[in-house]
């Protein structure tokens, strides 16, 4: 369901802007916002727009395979789960965030 992140992450204090995404001013917007690029992750159930965004951005993803559109090819066998440019995770539970620095 859309929102799902967004909804979570309200719920514990954090400040959330939606937008679809990726949405194409979101890389604009990294670039002209004080943002550190390496406190910054692209959360996602989908390896080739949501990663593949994290990943042309320059900043970290998280792939949640388990609740997402990859979900039945990743239990079949069609799929694999391994992605190297962030944390794979299976369900929008297992992440956890902790203080920033």
């Amino acid at each position: 369901m859309p929102g799902t992140i967004a909804a979570w992450y309200e719920e514990y204090g954090g400040d959330v802007h939606r937008v679809g995404k990726p949405y194409c001013g979101m890389m604009s917007c990294l670039g002209l916002s004080d943002v550190d690029l390496k406190n910054t992750w692209m959360v996602g159930d989908s390896i080739y727009t949501d990663l593949g965004f994290a990943s042309s951005a320059g900043i970290k993803g998280v792939w949640c395979w388990g609740d997402g559109i990859h979900a039945d090819d990743i239990r079949e066998g069609k799929m694999g789960i391994e992605y190297g440019n962030g944390v794979v995770v299976e369900g929008f539970k297992d992440i956890e965030f902790n203080d920033r620095d």
